[in-house]
């Protein structure tokens, strides 16, 4: 245990009982016993320590390391190679607290909030429109309009392939939009159905759409089904 000072092999306590001193902020013995301590006496020669990296503390990695790069293959008991993410605790940098602002100038978030002095940005219930610039004429107001555009008027399908057919039950024999739509198979989002040549048909099925492109129909009917449009 590192934090009672169980991992300094010289650490523990001196003759008459008493503990010796334990750093609790760097996890290391204090006392003169230790080599670390030693060495920074001058108590202990200094290539003695280099050859020994690992004494001091037995969960040290470093000197693990540095003893696997002088080929001595030695490695302290109980010591621990290095630390897994699942390790670490849960709310290790995962969650961060939220900042209280407003709490007077000490918090560090008082008076203004962090929303500066004036403006619209410093009042409650403000938000951005889109394509607003401030105050001056936005961009799409200065483009020119001309031509014609189609979005407003083009007709959108919701699309499945013949393939994905062959997920529903083998005792579904015909198949619609709405079915399709309780099933997951699509989203109904334009309210009309197309259905495209993609993947390959299994079994005999009647299929009702707005549209069938020809590869589909072609396997549909090829089956013996129908392809039916509505």
């Amino acid at each position: 245990d590192l934090s009672r000072g169980a991992g300094c092999r010289w650490h523990g306590t001196h003759e008459d009982g008493s503990r010796i001193p334990w750093n609790w902020r760097d996890r290391r013995c204090l006392g003169a016993c230790c080599p670390r301590m030693r060495r920074r006496s001058g108590r202990i020669d200094q290539t003695v320590w280099k050859q020994q990296p690992s004494q001091c503390r037995q969960g040290d990695s470093r000197g693990i390391a540095a003893d696997a790069h002088q080929g001595t293959g030695r490695e302290v008991e109980g010591s621990d190679t290095g630390m897994n993410l699942n390790d670490l605790n849960q709310r290790a940098g995962k969650y961060k607290d939220r900042k209280r602002v407003g709490r007077g100038h000490a918090a560090g978030g008082g008076k203004t909030a962090g929303r500066g002095m004036n403006g619209a940005k410093s009042r409650s219930g403000w938000k951005r429109k889109r394509g607003f610039e401030g105050g001056q004429t936005p961009l799409f107001q200065r483009l020119p309009k001309r031509g014609f555009s189609n979005v407003r008027f083009q007709v959108c399908y919701d699309i499945i392939n013949v393939g994905d057919l062959n997920q529903l039950p083998a005792d579904v024999t015909s198949v619609n939009l709405d079915f399709l739509a309780e099933n997951g198979l699509i989203k109904t989002r334009h309210s009309r159905l197309k259905v495209l040549g993609g993947g390959e048909l299994g079994r005999k099925m009647v299929v009702e759409a707005n549209r069938f492109s020809k590869t589909a129909r072609e396997q549909i009917e090829k089956l013996g089904g129908e392809a039916n449009t509505v």
